[in-house]
């Protein structure tokens, strides 16, 4: 029988009470919780979450930046046998009235923020909210809790067996104060006991091809089963030591945090993304699991102080560059040993700039892991010769945490990896990647028809195109319905986009593009009537063509300031980050209505120059969603 998560990390506290299992930053330093703290406050706040009535299968949404109280909330919840709901504090006011509404979650643990900006709003529209709990206690905060008198757990039910509960918004430091009663204990214990594998354990929301939100239901089987057989591939058998650089709503820094606690490690809690490289450089991790935009931005950051630190940095940061560069495509090539020149010259790139990047990085790891579909080569050879392998990884949220891996007694160049142990893959006759085993989703929360159509026969069908070599690794290729998938592992839906593009009266066609990528960007046809009027009133008369107009400052003026309006009413992960005006009618590739994926191959091809230039320009902040 699959074990009970949150039973194995507390049995860490029997093992080894005093160990450090999370830390959290505060004005003073770092916040420490050990294994018999966590334990004592798991306890605490799942017998809490039972007094207030929740009942077994109840969702409880998680909705904040990193902090060790979220994962002290998310075991608690689990072990009183209700559903997580994993929510980031950036998740626009009107999606989180959908999915709190959908999945009828009782509880609510927040940030302060959330708390002041978006539940407020939502005051009156959920009625089956019965509990908010604030991570936060500040002076934007106490006047939204309730009297702190009025938070007195009782028994979950009465002598006849009515239920009690409690309603209100309270402070997370008066739940872990608040008194429970033996009664309480007794019904938590029998939760315990009375749990199975197939309970749903998490729900994550993705977006579907049309635009729609899709909660993806794992159990505790699948979310097990994953975590467990990452670490059977990378062959962890020593406690793993890590510093969160993802939000914890992202399936792969939540599967990277389950790793490490498992292992008997620790997590560092990192809330603020600006913050993540000076805790990976103080607190030196042994593991990291991340997506390449971070990865680029911590090497991209470790090579800026090397170019301080070097006399004439600025030029040998980039010669080292190219060095690591020359030698990781001489080894993928199997072209053997390099010259006495080529290793003088690793040798020296190694010395001067891997050894900076290894320390920037917090030293040597013994689990290093990026997910995604995109490896920029520059990034992967210079962290090899840091000697600081990075290996590369994939899976979509229906599989869990990862699908495939890459590990250091078994990678190859270009691929994802191999599937794990506890997941077949096969590739059907359209070149789609299935997947099967009980690492899987239970199906889309509430969309049994939708589940059909994604779970086959047991077989997900992911909609990524690839391939399997001889040696059994997965390269993917593409993907075969139109959703587009970011560096970070973000699912958009390119025609919701491109539809409120093209309400906005200067945009006359327009391509919205970012597969792979950090951010979606957007090739745009303009109206050329409009776009005349506008030369026209900026008081230019003289006559231009297409080529002109898509050049001209005061139309690119015009189409920038509607797309900025066009963001305004989309999510952050949809918001359109740059965009290159184009000559040429995009109708000549396909119209609207034509299959989005072919038409947005075919325009990433013919205008490859100008968004390799809209991306090199852009400079992407890190999101809290």
């Amino acid at each position: 029988m699959t074990e009970h998560l949150a039973a194995l990390v507390l049995a860490r506290a029997d093992a080894h009470p005093d160990a450090v299992a999370l830390r959290g930053r505060t004005d003073e330093g770092w916040a420490q919780l050990t294994y018999a703290d966590l334990a004592a406050q798991v306890r605490h706040v799942s017998h809490g979450l039972i007094a207030t009535g929740l009942h077994p299968g109840d969702a409880v949404a998680i909705i904040a930046d990193n902090r060790p109280e979220w994962l002290v909330t998310e075991l608690a919840v689990v072990a009183a046998a209700g559903v997580v709901v994993r929510l980031g504090p950036a998740t626009p006011v009107e999606e989180l009235a959908v999915v709190l509404r959908e999945t009828e979650a009782r509880a609510a643990f927040v940030a302060g923020d959330v708390l002041v900006d978006s539940m407020r709003r939502l005051s009156g529209r959920l009625p089956s909210l019965r509990v908010v709990v604030c991570f936060d206690e500040n002076p934007s905060v106490v006047p939204l809790l309730d009297d702190f008198v009025g938070l007195s757990f009782g028994n979950a039910v009465d002598d006849l067996g009515a239920e009690v509960g409690t309603h209100g918004t309270f402070s997370f430091d008066r739940v872990l104060a608040a008194p429970f009663d033996i009664a309480t204990a007794a019904e938590a214990a029998r939760r315990r006991d009375a749990w199975s594998p197939d309970d749903i354990a998490f729900i994550d929301y993705t977006v579907g091809g049309a635009g729609e939100l899709r909660g993806v239901v794992h159990t505790h089987r699948s979310a097990l089963t994953t975590v467990k057989a990452i670490a059977e591939a990378l062959q962890v058998t020593e406690p793993l030591h890590e510093v969160t650089t993802l939000p914890l709503h992202h399936s792969v820094q939540h599967g990277s945090s389950l790793i490490a606690l498992l292992s008997g490690g620790s997590v560092s809690c990192v809330g603020d993304p600006d913050d993540v490289r000076d805790a990976i450089r103080e607190l030196r991790p042994t593991m990291l699991m991340t997506s390449f935009p971070v990865l680029r931005r911590l090497v991209d950051e470790a090579l800026e102080r090397a170019g301080d630190e070097l006399p004439l940095g600025a030029t040998l940061v980039p010669w080292c560059r190219r060095v690591s560069v020359a030698d990781s495509a001489r080894r993928a090539e199997q072209r053997g040993a390099g010259s006495v020149l080529d290793e003088l010259r690793l040798r020296t790139a190694r010395l001067l700039v891997g050894t900076r990047v290894a320390r920037e990085l917090g030293g040597p790891k013994a689990l290093f892991l990026v997910a995604g579909v995109g490896a920029p080569p520059e990034v992967m050879s210079l962290l090899e010769t840091a000697g600081l392998p990075a290996y590369r990884c994939w899976g979509p949220l229906e599989s869990g945490v990862l699908a495939t891996v890459n590990a250091p007694h078994a990678a190859k160049d270009g691929s994802v990896g191999r599937p794990l142990s506890c997941l077949s893959l096969r590739i059907d006759d359209d070149g789609q990647v299935l997947l099967a085993g009980p690492g899987l989703m239970r199906g889309y929360f509430g969309l049994p028809a939708e589940t059909a159509r994604v779970l086959r026969d047991g077989w997900l069908h992911t909609g990524q195109i690839g391939r399997v070599d001889d040696d059994g690794y997965l390269h993917l290729t593409s993907r075969l319905d139109d959703r587009i998938v970011t560096e970070s592992l973000r699912y958009v839906s390119p025609q919701v986009v491109e539809e409120r593009l093209r309400s906005m009266p200067i945009i006359a066609d327009v391509v919205v593009v970012g597969d792979g990528r950090p951010c979606l960007t957007a090739i745009v046809e303009a109206d050329v009537d409009l776009a005349r009027q506008v030369r026209l009133a900026g008081g230019d008369h003289s006559l231009a063509d297409d080529e002109a107009l898509a050049t001209d400052p005061l139309v690119v003026r015009a189409v920038g300031d509607a797309i900025r309006l066009a963001n305004a009413s989309l999510s952050p992960d949809q918001c359109i980050q740059g965009f290159r005006l184009t000559a040429s009618p995009l109708g000549r590739l396909g119209g609207p209505a034509a299959a989005g994926f072919m038409r947005r191959q075919r325009v990433e091809r013919e205008c490859a120059a100008a968004i390799e230039e809209m991306y090199s320009s852009l400079a992407i902040a890190p999101s809290r969603r």
